[in-house]
C-alpha cells in the first residue's frame, strides 16, 4: 500500500512539472504601450498610456544602459515628456522593454532585446581579440619562468612542501 501511494505521488509530481514548465516555455506576448514618459530613472521608464477609457501609468523595466542607446544605436535616452511607443512583455515583476520608438520622430526606434530569445542586445560580446602578442614572453618584458624542481612524487614541490 505504501509503495503504491509513493508511486502515485511520483506520477503526480511528474505531471505537475509538465504543466508548470509549459508556462515557462510559452512565448511571451508582446504588448504595445503608447504614451508620454512621466519618469525616467534606473533603466526604467514610466509612461501614461493614452487609453480612450482611462489614463494609466505603467512602468517598463530593463530598458538598457544609456551608453547602449547613445553610443551603439545613436538614439538619445528618453526624457520626461517624450511621446513613446514601447513594445514590452509582462513578466512576473512587471513589463520588460523589447523595443522603443519615439512617436513624433521618424525612424527613431531602438531594439532592446532579440525578438525571438528576448535576450538583451546591450550584453552582446564582441569578437574575441587575439591577446597572444601581449604576453610578457611575446613583448620581451621578462624571461620565461624556469621552475627548477623535480616532478617526481618524492620532490618537495616548488614551495618546499612534502605531498
Amino acid at each position: 500500500m505504501k509503495n503504491s501511494f509513493k508511486g502515485l505521488l511520483v506520477v503526480l509530481a511528474i505531471m505537475m512539472s509538465f504543466v508548470l514548465v509549459q508556462g515557462v516555455w510559452a512565448a511571451a506576448v508582446i504588448d504595445k504601450l503608447e504614451g508620454t514618459a512621466t519618469t525616467v530613472a534606473n533603466r526604467a521608464i514610466g509612461i501614461d498610456t493614452d487609453d480612450v477609457i482611462e489614463t494609466t501609468e505603467v512602468t517598463i523595466y530593463h530598458m538598457g544602459p544609456q551608453s547602449y542607446w547613445e553610443k551603439e544605436v545613436g538614439i538619445s535616452y528618453p526624457e520626461v515628456g517624450a511621446a513613446l511607443i514601447i513594445e514590452a512583455y509582462d513578466s512576473l515583476n512587471g513589463y520588460v522593454g523589447v523595443r522603443v520608438c519615439y512617436n513624433d520622430v521618424v525612424d527613431a526606434c531602438i531594439q532592446l532585446r532579440d525578438p525571438v530569445t528576448l535576450k538583451p542586445l546591450w550584453t552582446k560580446v564582441g569578437e574575441t581579440m587575439d591577446l597572444s602578442d601581449t604576453a610578457p614572453e611575446a613583448t620581451g618584458d621578462c624571461e620565461p619562468v624556469d621552475h627548477d624542481y623535480d616532478h617526481s612524487y618524492e620532490s618537495k614541490g616548488p614551495h618546499g612542501k612534502n605531498f
